[in-house]
């Protein structure tokens, strides 16, 4: 299996919603997904990142998945100054959640034991 994700750039997520949560430091998302490409409404949401993920079998089947990843309700962009945050993730399903933990666990132990196989960005 191998998943290629990037940057949506258009940003449409619309109708998605919270599937999970993941610990991680700003500096660690940047480093995975490049700047945040949103800032959210500057009320509930300051700083997210909109992703799109392309899932290949190994038979060249592929499945696409659109996950979010954002502070939710602080009282500004704190979650960039801390060690760690508990990020929320959202999408269209739980996959997406599973996608954006197991990339960011992966990246964190470097041991690929990534249920998903190898991770590639393809755009940034």
């Amino acid at each position: 299996m191998r998943v290629d994700y990037y940057p949506n750039e258009l940003g449409e997520v619309s109708g998605s919603c919270l599937q999970g949560h993941q610990d991680a430091s700003y500096d660690q998302l940047v480093k995975l997904f490049g700047e945040p490409n949103s800032y959210g409404d500057g009320d509930k949401v300051h700083i997210e990142w909109v992703l799109n993920f392309d899932v290949y079998d190994e038979d060249g089947e592929v499945e696409y998945h659109t996950a979010t990843i954002y502070d939710w309700k602080e009282s500004s962009d704190a979650a960039r100054y801390v060690e760690s945050y508990d990020w929320h993730i959202g999408g269209y399903s739980k996959e997406s959640a599973h996608l954006v933990s197991d990339l960011i666990i992966d990246d964190r132990f470097g041991n690929n034991s990534s249920f998903y196989g190898k991770f590639r960005r393809v755009r940034s």
